[in-house]
């Protein structure tokens, strides 16, 4: 099932991807104004962009937003388009925590696991039928999914693929990768308290080692701060 799932997704344009993540996205902010600018904003914006320069041959034009929230959480759409609660960057305790939630927010984005997720609930049927030319399967995909996309949990094994990508992306771009780490962990300890972001984010001690494990694989580099 899964090598049949990964055949239709490879074959969704990105067209069809942006079309549907722009339109979770957009219904969103309605109802949750992104902040237009400030130290926030400004934050986000460079470590996304840092980020965002070292992936090789990127096919998406990403667009982050931060959005004022009282929970702590961030997730990523298909096709590009990342929002960030500022809960979680008072939660973090610097840049680089906050770029390791990034990094691994834009590799669920670049492995395109919404799309496995979402190929899954439509069944093969009807995503096949969409790809060969069905625009109101489309539209009607759009309108189902929406919603749902904002809350959409993904799997352990692609939990596993965003840290790992995450932390490579980290490393090409010259920021320390144990930020990812410590906010994983800290946010775990705090999960008694009712922490949103952990239900699509599950951290475990054996995810913390596995992590650690990769950052010791990295060759060292000389990470660069950020202003």
């Amino acid at each position: 099932m899964d090598l049949l799932v990964g055949w239709a997704v490879d074959r969704i344009p990105l067209d069809w991807e942006r079309r549907i993540g722009e339109s979770a996205y957009q219904d969103f902010l309605i109802q949750h104004p992104a902040v237009k600018d400030g130290p926030a904003v400004g934050a986000v914006r460079e470590i996304s962009e840092r980020l965002i320069a070292h992936i090789p041959g990127n096919p998406y034009t990403f667009e982050v937003a931060v959005v004022n929230s009282d929970v702590v959480n961030a997730f990523a759409l298909p096709g590009g388009y990342v929002v960030v609660f500022t809960a979680l960057l008072q939660q973090a305790e610097n840049a680089e925590e906050v770029a390791g939630v990034l990094s691994h927010e834009l590799n669920h984005v670049l492995e395109r696991h919404a799309l496995h997720r979402i190929v899954k609930q439509l069944g093969l049927v009807t995503t096949v039928g969409i790809i060969v030319g069905d625009q109101q399967g489309l539209a009607r995909v759009m309108k189902q999914i929406g919603v749902e996309l904002l809350s959409l949990k993904f799997g352990r094994s692609q939990e596993t693929e965003a840290d790992v990508t995450g932390l490579h992306l980290l490393h090409r771009s010259h920021i320390d990768p144990s930020g990812m780490v410590t906010f994983f962990q800290r946010m775990t300890q705090k999960e008694g308290g009712g922490v949103e972001w952990l239900s699509t984010h599950p951290m475990s001690a054996g995810r913390a080692q596995r992590l650690e494990a990769e950052i010791a694989r990295l060759p060292k580099t000389a990470a660069e701060p950020f202003t």
